[in-house]
């Protein structure tokens, strides 16, 4: 009976590093399974308890319960934060909080942390396609710059627009999971939203015909 038992825990074994291939992907430290396809297994409480307990999570019950009616539901552990979005899961390590708000002075040629930005000057107003170059005019810039995440209620003109559009019905439109928003980093100046980095810039502060000189954010890799 021993050695079936053994054999059996084996199989189980087995079939789990199976499903945790199929339904587990990792991608820059965060980890995400296919909700669609995770409901797919039974009994679906045994399988979600083996695939969430390499991040400590126990509250596996309230966790299947939450798949179905609330996206944007988040559980903890001791180490993860567990988010529920509309098609997955997404697991990440729990990170301290650093400085919400960092300043980017005049002088600055680049940044590494919390994310890669270089800054330099130009006068080739020739317009990069780039969502991760921004080509901003100087002169409408107010030094130091900041750079922080976005809150509720804010607003800028997307590049384009002559009108104001609060950020989160621009997240709305332009589809960002729960996650993207989470990591989402502004470029402001003067508590005015210069870049939503990586995506758009404020046409408040785009290249014009009286531009005489440019202000380039790159976002790096």
């Amino acid at each position: 009976e021993i050695a079936i038992l053994k054999e059996t825990t084996t199989v189980f074994f087995h079939q789990i590093e199976s499903v945790r291939k199929e339904l587990v992907n990792h991608n820059k430290g965060v980890v995400s399974i296919n909700i669609d396809k995770l409901k797919k297994l039974t009994p679906l409480k045994i399988y979600l308890f083996e695939l969430l307990q390499p991040f400590g999570f126990t509250q596996i019950e309230a966790i299947i319960l939450t798949l179905n009616t609330q996206s944007g539901k988040q559980f903890f552990s001791t180490t993860h934060e567990l988010l529920i979005d509309r098609e997955e899961i997404f697991i990440s390590k729990i990170k301290p909080e650093k400085d919400s708000v960092l300043e980017i002075n005049q002088t600055d040629k680049q940044i590494k942390d919390p994310i890669q930005l270089k800054f330099s000057f130009s006068k080739d107003m020739n317009i990069s396609e780039s969502n991760n170059i921004a080509q901003l005019d100087f002169a409408k810039l107010t030094f130091p710059l900041t750079l922080r995440k976005w809150q509720k209620g804010d607003k800028f003109k997307p590049l384009g627009m002559s009108t104001f559009k609060k950020l989160s019905d621009f997240f709305i439109d332009n589809k960002f999971s729960i996650l993207q928003k989470k990591k989402q980093w502004l470029l402001c100046s003067a508590d005015e939203i210069v870049w939503v980095v990586g995506c758009r810039i404020d046409n408040r502060f785009r290249v014009q015909p009286t531009t005489k000189k440019l202000y380039i954010a790159e976002l790096l890799n």
